[in-house]
């Protein structure tokens, strides 16, 4: 894998509907695995997504997105991976790990990087194990349907 991840304008239309294909792809099967087909960046629609004040970063083009990770600036300090996707057809090739290592290096004065995933999405949490994140805490979300594990790395 030779691509470099770049930030993108996810309100540019041009943008946003191949991110919003690739979205479907890779949180369909995090849905199926968990059994919630309710994820946010599901059943997002072109509309949410162009008006989302998140930092989107991708390997790949217009044409192929490979993967993406989106984040959510909290403070100075702090920010949260608010999605991580790669397309079926890349996984195993180590894009979601270039993706947070490009974003781990990007921001050095972020002290604190915040995730989420289902709590049954195992193979998602040995990821964001592997990669430096500790598990915080469990929560109860969409009207208690869903249980999420939060998940943070810390460097300082």
């Amino acid at each position: 894998m030779n691509e470099l991840p770049r930030i993108i304008d996810i309100k540019d239309k041009s943008w946003a509907a191949p991110v919003l294909v690739l979205q479907r792809e890779s949180y369909q099967i995090e849905a199926d695995l968990i059994g919630f087909q309710e994820i946010p960046p599901l059943v997002e629609s072109i509309e949410e997504l162009l008006v989302c004040e998140e930092v989107f970063i991708i390997i790949g083009s217009k044409d192929d997105v490979k993967g993406l990770i989106a984040l959510e600036m909290n403070n100075p300090d702090s920010l949260t991976i608010s999605r991580l996707c790669v397309s079926p057809k890349y996984f195993r090739q180590g894009i979601a790990g270039t993706l947070v290592r490009w974003v781990l290096s990007s921001y050095p004065e972020v002290k604190i990087v915040n995730v989420s995933t289902g709590a049954e999405n195992i193979p998602a949490i040995r990821f964001y194990e592997n990669m430096g994140f500790a598990p915080r805490a469990y929560e109860w979300v969409a009207n208690q349907s869903l249980k999420i594990l939060k998940l943070e790395y810390s460097r300082g």
